[in-house]
């Protein structure tokens, strides 16, 4: 069975990852922040990680540079609705630059996310 693990500060928007992933038949983990997302990824293996960018503690662009150093790193999906800052488009460009190949622009829906999720798992791991 793949596991997923989901970053989100949203409850909302975490709950709705879990309701339509689990619905798929994937195992699904989830931490609300990249703290948290980074204690998880040490005790548990994970085939795909889903994290937001902009999160409270440690952020999704961090997250993702310590995925990227890992042997073998999970697939990732870099999500964002932009910032007071940055753009989303800019935030997802950015994460494209630190080697993610799969993003996801706020708001979508739960079909565009289960989309994604099967085209990051048949590109990166079939």
């Amino acid at each position: 069975m793949v596991k997923i693990l989901c970053v989100e500060d949203d409850a909302q928007l975490l709950s709705l990852y879990r309701r339509v992933l689990t619905d798929q038949g994937f195992e699904v983990l989830t931490a609300n922040n990249g703290k948290a997302g980074k204690r998880l990824l040490k005790e548990t293996p994970v085939d795909l990680v889903i994290t937001d960018i902009l999160m409270p503690d440690m952020d999704g662009l961090e997250l993702i540079q310590l995925i990227r150093s890992q042997q073998a790193p999970p697939v990732v999906i870099a999500i964002s609705g932009g910032g007071q800052w940055l753009s989303a488009p800019e935030l997802l460009d950015t994460a494209n630059r630190l080697g993610v190949r799969h993003t996801l622009l706020k708001p979508f829906s739960g079909s565009d996310l289960l989309a994604v999720v099967h085209r990051a798992l048949t590109q990166d791991q079939g």
